[in-house]
Order: structure tokens, then sequence, then C-alpha cells
């Protein structure tokens, strides 16, 4: 005979079980690329928004800047490489507007405004996604 908490974590274990197949399906079958889409035209309905997201406040960096768990030097160094990088990315896009490169502006500004939205459509899909599915 089993006790209560083992019954418990049987059924923790099921449910675990059927909701990542149900994910799975749910995600194989396009409903997240709908879900983002549809956060995605949702969030930048708000035209404050994509003002964010297209300024210097939604850059996105390959590197940790959550700088609350840093020591004040190894907060110089990130700023330092912000700056760098910052600067590297107004070269690169004055370098594109000087030639003309208007595809390739628009590239740029469209990856940066998905970079900087991306962790809030992530975290609304794993959210909702229940939701979406039983519809």
């Amino acid at each position: 005979m089993t006790d209560a908490n083992t019954a418990a974590l049987d059924i923790y274990e099921r449910q675990s079980i059927t909701n990542e197949a149900n994910w799975i399906a749910f995600r194989d079958n396009g409903g997240v690329d709908v879900m983002r889409q549809h956060r995605l035209e949702a969030l930048l309905a708000n035209p404050e928004t994509y003002w964010i997201a297209v300024s210097c406040e939604g850059m996105t960096y390959k590197f940790n800047t959550n700088t609350l768990r840093m020591t004040p030097a190894e907060r110089v160094v990130c700023t330092q490489k912000m700056n760098a990088a910052d600067d590297a990315h107004a070269l690169a896009m004055s370098a594109l507007i000087i030639q003309g490169d208007d595809a390739e502006i628009g590239r740029c500004v469209r990856r940066q405004i998905l970079r900087y939205l991306k962790p809030q459509i992530d975290e609304w899909v794993e959210d909702n996604w229940h939701e979406w599915a039983r519809e």
C-alpha cells in the first residue's frame, strides 16, 4: 500500500508527462508560432512599446548585463562593454545609412525589436499556452 505522499507524487508525475506531451503536440502543430505572432502584434500595437524597442533602451547584448549581482569593478567592465557594443551598432547603422542600404537597415531594426520583445513574448506563451491549446 502506498502512502499519501507517494500517491501524490505519482499523480504529479503523470500530470507532468501529460503536460509535456500536450506542449509538444501544441508546439509541433504550429500553436506556439501563432501565439508568438499574436503577442508580437499585441505588443507592437502600443506605440510606446515600439519606441522603447527601437531606441537605445531596446538594445540587447550577447553578455550578462544584470549589474545587480556584479561587484563595482564588474559593473564598470559591463558598462564599458555595453558602451562599446552601442558604439559599434551606431557605426554600423551609420555606414548602412551612408551606403543607402535600406533593406539591411530594416533587417537590423527588425532584429533589434524582436530581440528586445523575445523575453516578453516567451514568458506570455509559457503562461498562456494551456488556454490556447484548449481552443
